[in-house]
């Protein structure tokens, strides 16, 4: 892998070039900005193209698509047809319409294909992800997660209105903005099966997206538990958390502090068993570490486009089961 193209250069653009040079300082890179050039301080050595006919002449080995969710299949779509490797950002798309084609086009092509899914990637969900495999909180009886952190402080120097995240033309809304929630639950306890929902737009401000999602969602693993999720846009103390209960008690994920906590079935107080503060890019850096590896062995990728499609599945089952005022709604399951 020789050629890599950042397709999106807003502020996850942006993020990924950064990671991308500091971790293979000897690839060549580019960017397809699609809304105008943007020239950056000590990145001359990047070529900056408007237009796909343009980028698509500097034969990239890889993209990562990082434009708007709206546009990630039709993006992801034309890059696969080069044979071009590709990490698309999460979501995969709004809905499902087109995903089948990318998973013919990526396996026709021979092509690495990896979601963005990065909070995977964190050491305190990883150390959650372990103990559920290795059945060290006995049988889970449910999960509680939580997320939120109000717009307006989100993206500083953004107008919050005009942010990817309000906009439902973008792919905006706290069903797909923090669908991170709803990967990682399933990579961690199996698939959804059902979803109750209530889909609320709780702030003063006027837009077209949910700000507040809040989900009962019953799984299909070994356990068959239940989990709560609750993902908002309005609350001003940022927090993210993840609860599992078991019957040898219960593990808890603070992923703000990097705290992993453990309360004994016979303790009295939490007990920490972790404690690695999160930095800014480090889940980026492991994520494009592990696709470059993919791409070069053929190797499955971590967050395959199987796992985007499972998220999607479960957001259209929430939005249908909040359309029919929280009426429980089967998943649709693949085929």
């Amino acid at each position: 892998m020789k050629r890599v193209l950042v397709h999106g250069f807003g502020s996850i653009g942006q993020r990924h070039l950064r990671v991308i040079r500091e971790q293979d300082p000897g690839l060549s890179l580019a960017v397809l900005s699609e809304h105008g050039t943007h020239r950056f301080a000590g990145d001359s050595d990047v070529q900056v193209f408007t237009n796909m006919l343009e980028a698509q002449s500097f034969q990239p080995d890889a993209v990562v698509v990082a434009n708007a969710a709206v546009a990630h299949v039709a993006s992801a779509k034309a890059w696969l047809q080069t044979g071009a490797h590709v990490l698309v950002e999460k979501p995969v798309s709004v809905d499902l319409d087109g995903v089948d084609e990318l998973t013919q086009l990526a396996q026709t092509n021979r092509c690495t294909f990896q979601v963005g899914y990065n909070l995977r990637y964190a050491p305190g969900l990883r150390l959650l992800h372990s103990w559920c495999l290795q059945r060290r909180l006995g049988r889970i009886h449910s999960a509680r997660i939580e997320v939120g952190q109000h717009l307006a402080s989100w993206r500083k120097n953004i107008d919050p209105l005009r942010s990817v995240s309000a906009q439902r033309s973008l792919g905006g809304g706290v069903l797909l903005e923090l669908s991170h929630e709803i990967d990682y639950l399933q990579w961690m306890l199996g698939p959804v099966k059902w979803v109750s929902s209530h889909l609320l737009r709780q702030g003063s401000w006027q837009i077209d997206v949910e700000d507040t999602a809040l989900l009962v969602l019953g799984l299909s693993g070994p356990e068959h538990c239940v989990a709560s999720v609750q993902l908002d846009f309005v609350r001003h103390d940022a927090t993210r958390t993840c609860t599992l209960i078991g019957e040898m008690g219960s593990l808890r994920w603070n992923g703000l502090t990097g705290h992993v906590q453990f309360f004994r079935q016979d303790a009295d107080a939490w007990e920490t068993l972790e404690h690695v503060p999160p930095e800014r890019d480090a889940t980026y850096r492991i994520q494009w570490d592990g696709f470059a590896l993919a791409c070069r062995t053929g190797a499955v990728p971590e967050v395959t486009l199987r796992d985007g499609a499972c998220v999607l599945r479960v957001v259209d089952a929430a939005r249908r089961s909040a359309s029919a005022g929280g009426t429980r709604v089967d998943v649709e399951s693949f085929a």
